[in-house]
């Protein structure tokens, strides 16, 4: 939808521009082409002096992502140890020095063990073989280190220990040898050495140091210095101290003219004495000019004051001079030569850049999605990865709000007792207020002058909004209100307690919104069509709306009243659904009861207005000379996620009867049905050896071999026994998975899951049973592996699979989470690529599912008849059970002792939870 492009300033035309595809980059712009996904929470990087291969080291998964550039693929996992930071490639390419953590890991050695106090614990330098990709040595080093430098020759390394003083180790090291402190840390002037760098003809070393106090041992008040030492006789050249700030990273331009000092340092830190800190904020970087005579004092050039979204981050500069800084909302790219800020990337929290060695290629680290986005110089962007990579994680939004202390700017112990209050301080909410505020001010969009209200606890994004007049909306109103609504909120920001945390996936996002945002346009363009409306729902404490968008930029809101007209709230929707839940997941629950609930739900979705938009819809189609029936595309908030729109009571009949349905997630694409032959990978587990005390799944495998006995499919059965079967296990799930995405162009993919899915209380403990045990689900979200991408249809037949995860358990709830956040099975399959997920919505029974499954793929493959869209194929299935009168004993155990009445199929329990997520053609 061309979020996230360049500055107006690159593009005079740039809604044109997006509409046709067109790249509006100006010349020496740096544009995405593509990302590489890592492991966790990735930030430094090196690149081979060839540029043949990438390091990255996965701060959140131990270990070093090894990349082919020429392919964008990992080649290797190189697990180092804990928290791994810090590379550096030595200068003959032959050796990586990585720096990792000794905390509870077991790949850490040292030789005292480690604690959590800066003086006393211990770091490793892993030393990685460039060749054989191999671990060769670990160089134990007590104190926290920041940072190592390495000399021009490769015979000597150096390590700013933190707590300590400047280290050196020769080269190569040996176990027998200790630590040396180097001649430098003699003339130590105090303070904790951050930053380190040598000088690339080896005669000087620039150390950045922090202060904790007025006083220190060069005799001056400052917080922080900047210190030139000479590397012969280890003398300090210069002290400098007239800068704002330094205290961090530094880093050195490929002349040697131009030293860059990054300011991100203690005095950002609210929990840090703040004496000798400077009046002016820490969110900059310094440039200092450097002579090559080492008795000229280093010279400030200029200082960069960034903007609590801009903010400043990791300094990398390219072989050609480019600077680029991360951090915040923007990657910041500066002329050298001007030292004029000349673009922003819309790359949100940004690491290390390294580059190819043209310096035409580069290569972003991205902590919070878990990726490596590709730049490249002069050439078009590619717009869709574009608007992928300009998603705005709310983990760096809640991140650069912490940065700064108070809301003032000012420090806690200043702020505080003025009635400002630090960002750690404040309540959920007004944490959520100013991340909205981040993302649409700082993305184009200005809800103007009175459009703008308090959140109150609990409410959803568009909340944010006043309520809309009953009646048709304007475009400007439409527009605001979809901007919010496809924020992705897979992340709730309203969870938030004061601290940085991640979900499973670690890659939560919401899409920036921006002026650009399309609209209604959107709509037909991503093939919403005449036979389809859009709903989207608006629940906050005193007020529930719905609005509808369909046919040519018709829309429509209505809000929801109570019989004596009073508006509905959001406590009476969370009542009616959690009854509705409690209903329809109780197969003994008698239809009267299931209806006068349903109806009462029916209602706050379909107020009048736009129950009467669906209708005349509804009923021009079916008068049409072909009937057709309407296709509900429905996007609704909070806890209303959970309810099965096809189970509501109109008065007359369930909804299944009368429409389509799919649920919609920023993620859905509308994108019409493919031609090509379907292609399979089922997977299935029957439970035999009833593992956890999970009951046993009998009607699996007739489930499978039922459903795909036309359609060509890769079986990954129980143990494999069968001809033709493979052992369902995650090993040969993740490569059959990419073996049905690479082989298959042009085909219209399935993947269908069939086995227990377990949901606990945590991520960590929920998985997908397979034959050799648990599928965790931490592992199906992980960004490298089990893609999606491509899959024209999964099908998740299993327990609870579109219900979120790391939530209060759902069967302690008949209405889980507040809808805000949308972590599950379903929606991390449709957020990794699935243009349509079926999932369901509470546990479900094997026999009935089974027969489901198969109709189905029936009604799919047209062995039944005409072959029919995802969408209508579920629907069919659905009202075979429902039109299914059979009586049958049904022995119900929802508290563990058994309940026995008598049901048919046709009760909502059977096939009410079954919902189809994304693209229904």
């Amino acid at each position: 939808m061309g979020y996230g492009q360049h500055s107006l300033l690159l593009c005079t035309v740039l809604f044109a521009a997006l509409l046709n595809g067109v790249s509006c980059a100006r010349a020496q712009d740096f544009t995405v082409q593509s990302r590489i996904p890592v492991g966790s929470s990735p930030q430094s990087a090196a690149i081979t002096h060839d540029g043949s291969r990438l390091f990255v080291a996965d701060t959140g998964d131990d270990d070093i992502s090894v990349i082919a550039t020429g392919t964008g693929s990992i080649v290797r996992m190189i697990r180092v140890g804990h928290g791994p930071h810090g590379l550096r490639l030595s200068h003959d390419g032959q050796r990586l020095y990585v720096l990792v953590d000794c905390g509870a890991s077991g790949d850490c050695f040292n030789r005292e063990g480690a604690t959590d106090d800066c003086f006393s614990q211990y770091v490793n330098v892993v030393v990685i073989d460039t060749t054989t990709l191999a671990v060769v040595q670990r160089i134990p080093v007590k104190g926290r280190t920041d940072a190592v430098a390495l000399t021009p020759d490769d015979r000597k390394l150096y390590l700013a220990r933190v707590c300590h003083e400047i280290d050196s180790v020769d080269l190569p090291y040996k176990p027998s040898e200790e630590l040396r402190v180097s001649q430098q840390s003699r003339k130590n002037p105090g303070g904790y050495p951050v930053g380190i760098l040598i000088s690339p003809d080896g005669r000087r070393m620039f150390v950045n140091y922090q202060f904790f106090g007025p006083e220190n041992a060069l005799g001056y008040t400052a917080h922080d210095a900047l210190v030139e030492f000479d590397m012969q006789t280890g003398e300090i050249i210069q002290a400098q101290k007239s800068l704002p700030n330094v205290g961090d990273q530094i880093a050195l331009s490929p002349d040697g003219r131009q030293l860059w000092s990054n300011g991100d340092d203690a005095c950002s830190r609210p929990d840090y004495p703040h004496a000798g800190c400077p009046s002016v904020p820490s969110r900059i970087v310094n440039v200092l000019k450097v002579s090559d005579d080492p008795k000229v004092t280093l010279s400030a050039m200029r200082t960069f004051g960034f903007s609590l979204d801009e903010f400043n981050g990791r300094i990398s500069i390219s072989p050609t001079g480019d600077v680029f800084i991360g951090g915040g909302i923007y990657l910041k790219r500066i002329d050298p030569h001007t030292l004029q800020m000349v673009q922003r990337i819309d790359i949100a929290g940004a690491g290390d850049v390294v580059f190819s060695p043209d310096g035409q290629t580069a290569y972003v680290t991205v902590g919070a999605k878990d990726e490596v986005d590709v730049l490249a110089r002069n050439e078009p962007a590619n717009a869709e990865t574009q608007a992928e990579v300009a998603a705005l994680p709310v983990a760096t939004l809640t991140g650069v709000l912490l940065r700064q202390n108070c809301i003032s700017g000012k420090p806690c112990d200043v702020c505080a007792g003025s009635g400002s209050r630090c960002i750690a301080q404040q309540t959920p909410t007004e944490v959520q207020e100013k991340v909205i505020d981040s993302v649409m001010v700082n993305r184009g969009v200005n809800l103007g002058a009175g459009r703008r209200r308090k959140l109150r606890e609990g409410e959803d994004w568009p909340c944010i909004l006043p309520a809309f007049p009953d009646g048709p909306l304007s475009d400007a109103n439409a527009q605001l209100l979809l901007t919010l609504v496809y924020a992705k909120d897979h992340y709730n920001v309203s969870d938030f307690k004061g601290e940085i945390t991640k979900t499973a996936s670690n890659g939560q996002q919401i899409t920036a919104p921006s002026a650009d945002f399309p609209g209604l346009k959107a709509f037909s363009s991503n093939g919403l069509g005449d036979d389809a409306a859009y709903l989207t729902t608006i629940v906050c404490h005193d007020y529930v709306q719905t609005a509808i968008f369909y046919g040519d930029g018709q829309q429509i809101v209505d809000t929801a009243r109570d019989a004596g007209g009073q508006p509905i709230t959001l406590e009476q929707v969370r009542a009616d659904v959690s009854a509705l839940r409690k209903e329809l997941s109780n197969p003994c629950t008698t239809l009267d009861q299931i209806k006068v609930t349903g109806q009462d739900l029916y209602k706050i979705i379909f107020p009048p207005r736009v129950l009467k938009a669906v209708q005349d819809l509804s009923y021009s189609l079916q008068a049409m000379p072909t009937p057709e029936h309407l296709t509900l595309a429905v996007n609704l908030r909070d806890r209303l996620r959970y309810v099965p729109v096809g189970a509501l009571w109109d008065g007359n009949e369930f909804l299944l009867e009368k429409y389509g349905i799919a649920m919609e997630t920023p993620s859905s694409s509308w994108s019409g049905n493919l031609n090509g032959n379907m292609v399979a990978l089922a997977a299935g587990d029957s439970n035999a050896s009833k593992y956890d005390g999970l009951p046993k799944l009998p009607y699996v495998p007739a489930e499978i071999r039922g459903s795909f006995s036309r359609i060509p499919a890769t079986v990954l059965l129980d143990n494999g026994q069968s001809p033709g079967d493979e052992a369902f296990t995650p090993q040969n799930f993740e490569v059959q998975l990419a073996d049905l995405l690479q082989n298959n162009p042009g085909r219209r993919r399935i993947v269908h899951l069939s086995s227990h899915f377990v949901l606990k209380d945590k991520a960590k403990d929920t998985f997908l049973l397979t034959e050799s045990g648990p599928l965790w689900f931490t592992d199906l979200a992980n960004q490298r592996h089990y893609s999606f991408k491509g899959v024209w249809l999964v099908t998740l037949s299993a327990c609870d699979t579109a219900l979120p995860v790391a939530n209060a358990s759902p069967r302690a709830s008949h209405a889980p989470g507040n809808g805000g956040e949308i972590q599950s099975l379903a929606y991390e399959v449709d957020y990794k690529g699935a243009q349509t997920t079926i999932a369901t919505l509470w546990d479900v029974a094997d026999e009935s599912t089974s027969h489901l499954m198969k109709r189905l793929y029936q009604n799919l493959d047209g062995n039944v008849g005409q072959p029919m869209s995802k969408g209508e194929a579920l629907r069919q299935a659905q009202l075979s059970l429902f039109n299914d009168q059979q009586t049958l004993s049904y022995k119900y155990q929802p508290s563990g002792s058994g309940e026995q009445c008598k049901l048919s199929y046709s009760h909502p329990y059977f096939w009410a939870p079954f919902v189809l997520i994304g693209d229904w053609h």
